[in-house]
């Protein structure tokens, strides 16, 4: 080290300090970082340990530091006496599967994704038996892959057995404390911990709602993290307001979405003091202004009249599919057993719309009675809200139900009941949002590391799936490369820069699916007649067909859409306030921006040369924007604004009472035994609790 600062100092006395440039000193700095590297290198070389226990206790340290895992490898031992001499830890990347986990035809599982890429770090160690201590042998310490990232470690080690207490610990902490909380008032402890979660979170959003009376009517809230989720996958938007689980039975009503993994992500939530049309739009109005207006492109509801009102109201143009679960659940109390199968025929067949009116008089013709008539005539004027003849070409994933608010639900219920506060609530809300925000950053972590096993006969095209794709949606795409065969090419119609391929089934060649091929250059596109693509998002079986008869190895770009993809959130969105929509100029020139913003951050994020030239940059437009609003201002009033702050920054909650306990909607609630979440439609779900902990929820109502 002392030698590369005197070599440095030698030069810059020779070419003087004002010919010094730049170059140096990243040279210099780079001199540093070797001889750095080099330093730690020696020093683990010349390390010795106690034991083979506590030589794995420091690889393993240094791997977690450096963002790998490790695992032991090769042994030896001592002829005789079966000492232990010699043990070598590799990286969890080194070696490869064996070719006999990578056959599938007597395997009923689908093999785990690879991870293993021949990675040469390691470290040997040896026993020295006339000192009785390990030394190391071999140090590699050389990856052929990129290190996990700091938010990646973490599911590479751990487990609950490595923590110092036991959760019930937790959960007898956490009821003493929140019963200690709310002491002045549910509502006034729920707003003030809105307010909380604002200072810590500047684009936390939540806004409320009073009556008359001062009482807590509606709220909605969302954090940062789900109004940049909403960016990436808002896509589909599906809520749900049948679940009352607090003791003021007011509806709970999370907005939810499919994520890149095709699992739970959660936007935003509600609460409203009842289901009627003005308190939907007030919800949905909350929600469009915390997403900055920008509306999705389907949504789906479990058909409340009031609902399907409000969402006409606010977000006009918008698809509109009713959840299937709740419809077949109500199927049984207009029709007879032996009509089922074919009403959900009618609900599920891909069929055109002529096709449909032709099945739907033959129903009635067979079906029809007194009872139901009514009904079948109702279902049939909202036809375009459940068929799926009616719904082919709208754009809903391949959703067709509220699942994904059911699962979020049936997280919630492990917590919730119905003798829980608002406060509880909030806090048990974001104990399970965090739960599925884990799961997202685990999946990311193995879509990161590893790639899916190529199982088909077409691995080129499948290979480069599965390095585009996540896993979730990489196994639907697999799923129709295996059916490439079933198909065959019928037809073909050369024109100028179009190929149009007729395809058909091999078995049955009376259905028809057009595939269109453009090749004008700089972009590929490529689309089918049976619109897959348009409503999942993903490329259909045709698609793969042509591509493979084309000799074309890599998905084109035209049939990747990135909310699908492992890089769905490489670009974080830019900041965003609810104030910034105002004048519809304004709002289409921020979306533009939000988008080029989104990439160039991406961009720039790897260097940091470029990272404080954008950073400078946009802190001096933000400064001048800032002086030109300050000389604008004329001072002095102050009024509240959609996040619960007034103009000059400082909280304003008054004193706001708690919410009543709501009339439920709908059947009359059933009698049963203990505690249990009440539905909308009178169905009862029991939820058993322990006497202790009903006696606390008892106490803390009790002190609010």
């Amino acid at each position: 080290m002392k030698f590369i600062w005197m070599n440095l100092c030698a030069g810059l006395s020779e070419h003087g300090n004002e010919e010094c440039t730049n170059e140096k000193f990243r040279k210099f700095a780079n001199s540093l970082e070797q001889q750095k590297i080099l330093n730690e290198y020696w020093n683990i070389v010349n390390k010795t340990f106690a034991s083979e226990e506590e030589a794995y206790s420091f690889y393993n340290k240094y791997a977690f530091v450096k963002g790998f895992g490790i695992r032991r490898q090769n042994v030896r031992r001592a002829k005789y006496s079966r000492e232990l001499l010699f043990r070598r830890f590799v990286c969890y990347k080194q070696g490869e599967r064996e070719d006999k986990y990578l056959e599938t035809e007597d395997c009923s599982r689908r093999p785990r994704a690879q991870t293993r890429c021949h990675c040469p770090a390691e470290l040997a160690i040896r026993l020295d038996r006339s000192r009785g201590v390990w030394f190391v042998s071999n140090f590699v310490d050389e990856h052929n892959h990129c290190p996990a990232g700091p938010g990646e470690v973490p599911f590479l080690y751990g487990g609950y057995d490595r923590t110092p207490f036991q959760r019930k610990d937790i959960y007898n902490f956490s009821s003493k404390y929140k019963r200690k909380r709310i002491e002045h008032g549910d509502a006034n402890t729920v707003l003030r911990f809105m307010l909380n979660r604002q200072k810590i979170d500047p684009d936390f959003y939540f806004d409320y709602l009073l009556d008359a009376k001062g009482r807590l009517k509606h709220m909605f809230w969302c954090d940062t993290q789900s109004r940049m989720d909403y960016q990436s996958f808002g896509d589909v938007v599906v809520f749900d307001s049948t679940y009352r689980m607090n003791r003021y039975k007011m509806p709970f009503v999370p907005f939810v979405g499919l994520n890149h993994h095709r699992c739970t992500t959660v936007f935003g939530c509600g609460i409203v003091s009842n289901e009627r049309v003005e308190s939907f739009v007030w919800l949905l109005g909350a929600f469009m202004r915390a997403m900055c207006q920008q509306k999705p492109k389907s949504i789906i509801t479990d058909g409340d009249n009031a609902m399907m009102n409000a969402i006409r109201q606010v977000l006009p143009g918008v698809y509109h599919r009713i959840c299937s679960w709740h419809l077949e659940k109500n199927i049984p109390k207009h029709l007879y057993y032996k009509s089922l199968d074919a009403f959900r025929k009618l609900m599920y067949s891909g069929t055109s719309a002529s096709a449909f009116r032709k099945r739907w008089k033959a129903f009635v013709a067979n079906h029809q009675t007194a009872k139901n008539k009514g009904w079948l005539k109702m279902m049939y004027n909202s036809r375009k809200l459940w068929a799926n003849a009616l719904q082919y070409e709208n754009y809903f994933l391949g959703m067709r139900s509220n699942q994904r608010s059911e699962s979020l639900n049936s997280c919630l219920h492990r917590h919730l009941d119905i003798y829980m506060s608002l406060l509880d609530l909030v806090l048990h809300y974001d104990n399970s949002v965090s739960r599925l925000r884990e799961t997202e950053a685990a999946d990311d972590c193995t879509a990161s590391t590893s790639f899916p096993v190529a199982l088909t006969d077409y691995k080129e095209i499948e290979e480069s799936a599965s390095h585009i794709f996540t896993a979730a949606n990489f196994y639907k795409i697999q799923e129709d490369l295996s059916k490439i065969d079933e198909f065959q090419i019928s037809e073909t119609l050369v024109g100028a820069n179009m190929h149009r391929f007729i395809i058909t089934r091999k078995v049955n060649q009376k259905v028809l699916f057009i595939v269109d091929y453009m090749s004008a250059k700089p972009d590929t596109t490529i689309n089918c007649s049976c619109r897959k693509m348009e409503r999942e998002g993903l490329p259909c079986t045709h698609i793969f067909h042509v591509l493979h008869h084309l000799n074309i190895s890599e998905i084109p770009k035209c049939c990747i859409l990135k909310r699908h993809s492992k890089d769905a959130k490489g670009g974080l969105p830019s900041k965003r306030k609810s104030s910034m929509y105002v004048w519809s100029t304004k709002r289409s020139r921020y979306s533009d921006l939000t988008v080029l913003g989104a990439e160039a951050f991406d961009a720039v994020a790897h260097n940091h040369e470029d990272f404080c030239s954008i950073k400078d940059f946009l802190g001096a437009v933000i400064s001048k924007k800032r002086k030109l609003n300050n000389s604008c201002s004329s001072g002095g009033e102050s009024s509240v604004d959609v996040d619960g702050k007034n103009q000059s920054g400082s909280a304003t909650i008054g004193v706001v009472h708690d919410p009543t306990v709501v009339a439920t909607k709908g059947a009359p609630r059933k009698s049963v035994k203990g505690p249990s979440v009440v539905k909308n439609d009178g169905s009862s779900t029991e939820r058993w609790m322990s006497s202790a902990l009903q006696a606390e929820f008892i106490v803390s109502g009790e002190n609010s």
